[in-house]
Order: C-alpha cells, then sequence, then structure tokens
C-alpha cells in the first residue's frame, strides 16, 4: 500500500497491465494516486493522464486533483470503461505531463461502489483491483518501479549452473544470472554458466547485467551471448573461467554503456585485484559487441 510507479511525468510515459474481465460491462475506474503540481502552479493533473483497453479509444483520467505530496495518496473516481470479458491489455499514458505516484487502480462493475479508505480492496467478480507496481510493461524516461531489482536466475549454490538457455526479464528484471552466496559475505564455488543468450533485461537499473559474479571462485562463463548496460559484472573473481563469450553493451533509457566492469560498490579491495589480474578494460560505448572473452582469472 502506498507504493507504486514514480517519476512518470514525462509525455509519452507508458505502463501496462493484464487484466481479466469475468463480466462485460461498464467498469468504473477508481485511480489511488498521489500528486502535487502547485509548485508549477498547476491544480493537479486532471485529463493529463489517459487509460486504454486494448486498442479501443483511450479515455482521459478526471478527477486528479492535487493531494498534497507525492506521498499522499487518496481514491478518485476518474473514468469508466467499456470492458468485454476474459483477458486484456490495460495501458496508462501521461499524454500531456505532469507527475503523480499510482499506487493502485480499482475497476468496479457497480457504479456505486467506493473503495474505503484505510481498508484494502478485494477483488472479486464485481471488482479488479491492479497493483500500480505489477506491471508488464513499463517504459518511463524518469520513471522508476518500487522494490529491489531482482534477478531472473540466482545461483547460490557451490557447483550450481545452467547452460543452453534464453534468459529474459521484465521491469522488475534487471539481472539476468547472479552468481553468489546466500552468505553475502561467502564466497560460492564452482558454478558455471554456458551456452545462454541473456537479453531484454528491461530495468532502469543503471547497473543491469546479464552477468553478475560475486566472490565467485573455480566459476565457468563460457560460449553465452549477454546483453545488457554492463553485460558481465564482476566483483571478487578468482580461478575462473570466462570465455568465448559475446558482449553486448546496450541501454535504453541512456546513459553510459560499458563491456565489463569489476568491482564498482562491493568488495573493492578483491575486486582491485581481480580486475589487474583479468585485465578487464571499459570500452568505447560506440562499439556493438565484442566476440571474444578470452581472459582468466587466476
Amino acid at each position: 500500500m502506498n507504493l507504486g510507479p514514480g517519476g512518470i511525468h514525462t509525455i509519452g510515459d507508458t505502463i501496462e497491465y493484464r487484466i481479466a474481465a469475468p463480466t462485460a460491462g461498464s467498469w468504473t475506474v477508481w485511480l489511488r494516486y498521489a500528486t502535487d503540481m502547485s509548485k508549477w502552479n498547476q491544480p493537479g493533473v486532471s485529463g493529463h493522464m489517459t487509460l486504454q483497453v486494448d486498442d479501443d479509444a483511450a479515455a482521459p483520467l478526471e478527477n486528479l486533483p492535487n493531494t498534497g505530496g507525492f506521498g499522499t495518496f487518496r481514491w478518485s473516481r476518474s473514468t469508466s470503461l467499456e470492458i468485454p470479458a476474459g483477458e486484456h491489455t490495460l495501458r496508462w499514458k501521461n499524454v500531456k505531463g505532469g507527475g503523480l505516484s499510482l499506487d493502485a487502480m480499482v475497476l468496479a462493475l457497480d457504479s456505486d461502489y467506493v473503495p474505503a479508505e484505510k481498508l484494502w480492496p478485494e477483488a472479486g467478480s464485481r471488482v479488479l483491483v491492479v497493483q500500480g507496481e505489477d506491471v508488464t510493461r513499463f517504459a518511463a524516461k524518469d520513471g522508476s518501479l518500487p522494490g529491489r531489482i531482482r534477478a531472473a536466475i540466482w545461483l547460490s549454490g557451490d557447483g550450481a549452473g545452467i547452460e543452453n538457455l534464453t534468459v529474459s526479464g521484465t521491469p522488475q528484471v534487471g539481472y539476468g544470472v547472479v552468481i553468489a552466496a546466500a552468505d553475502p559475505l561467502g564466497w560460492i564455488r564452482g558454478c558455471r554458466v554456458e551456452g545462454c543468450r541473456i537479453a531484454d533485461l528491461e530495468s532502469k537499473d543503471v547497473d543491469i547485467s546479464a552477468i553478475r559474479l560475486m566472490r565467485a571462485e573455480d566459476a565457468t562463463v563460457r560460449g553465452n551471448e549477454l546483453w545488457g548496460r554492463t553485460p558481465l559484472y564482476l566483483s571478487g573473481v578468482r580461478h575462473s573461467n570466462l570465455s568465448n563469450n559475446r558482449l553486448v553493451p546496450v541501454t535504453r533509457f541512456g546513459g553510459t554503456t560499458r563491456f565489463t566492469e569489476a568491482g564498482k560498490t562491493a568488495w573493492p579491495s578483491s575486486a582491485a585485484r581481480e580486475k589487474q589480474r583479468a585485465g578487464i578494460a571499459r570500452l568505447p560505448s560506440w562499439a556493438r559487441s565484442w566476440n571474444s572473452t578470452s581472459f582468466a582469472t587466476r
């Protein structure tokens, strides 16, 4: 509660959700939101955003006055949508600029339904509850989602490994594969990632990585295709074989890309030594890919 996408103030920012309507009909839409545009001499963001079902006409979201702050949430009845029974894409879009924090939406078949302020609404056959952060697509220039960035796969036990997999992400997944012990101060040994393609990681985290090795020993990362802002991130890696990988540095939201990075934050002394031994160098962002990572830590 009181958590959701924030910083969604740029014209064109778009968020998509997946809903399943049990019954066709006219669904009243309530938004739980927070905003304060008084600094910009605006009374709120009424009519600045739209809501759309699939490819139907977009409906303006009205009745969104200032609430007193971007952390001061309230419910507001904003529009109604004709929704057929079945699964649909629900698309929120900023069309005029101006920001809000979007905690949740409630879609109700009963026009006189009013969500309570203190008790969270319960979903049912005539009420749909959409959490603001449960997105299927998040395209926002300065926006952010709450919670920690997650990994698609976490190898946390000695000897764990994957091979010949395709791994992709969601707006909440910023890391493809993390190789790290469950104990943040422990070492992990003998893990391997071979023959995998790891791409389409959508989080806006600045360190979005296809593979992250954290205090890893005797690891094998070989024959993979790795896409990300930093495709391969190393922090405290030793006695490991990192060879014949294709690294493709890409970013969807601007900023600097880099092929590999060692020890940006965690365990700097160990990581610095490994960086020197492995001969890792940052390459210019205009380069598209690096087809050979034939180096090994010792």
